[in-house]
């Protein structure tokens, strides 16, 4: 793993938006959807359509991780399933 100082961007970023809350605790959970992650031009067409949307949506849980054992069991997914996607409950 690898550790960076952060503590100048923050305080930069702070001073740039005062009234945004730096200092609560947040454990985020997102995904990215339809993310091609490299566009490519071939001589006719293109790897992706230009009509494809990207879309970055998750969760936000206030403090730490909560307990999602109870979602995973309700939602019936194997046991190998570490994250939920829209191709499992859909």
């Amino acid at each position: 793993m690898v550790n960076f100082d952060v503590s100048n961007l923050r305080r930069m970023t702070k001073m740039l938006a005062p009234a945004a809350d730096f200092d609560s605790y947040f454990t985020f959970y997102y995904d990215e959807t339809n993310n091609i992650r490299k566009f490519y031009v071939r001589k006719i067409d293109f790897n992706s359509y230009f009509n494809s949307n990207f879309v970055l949506g998750g969760l936000v849980y206030q403090r730490s991780s909560p307990n999602i054992k109870l979602l995973f069991d309700r939602l019936n997914l194997q046991k190998n399933i570490t994250e939920v996607k829209l191709k499992h409950i859909a």
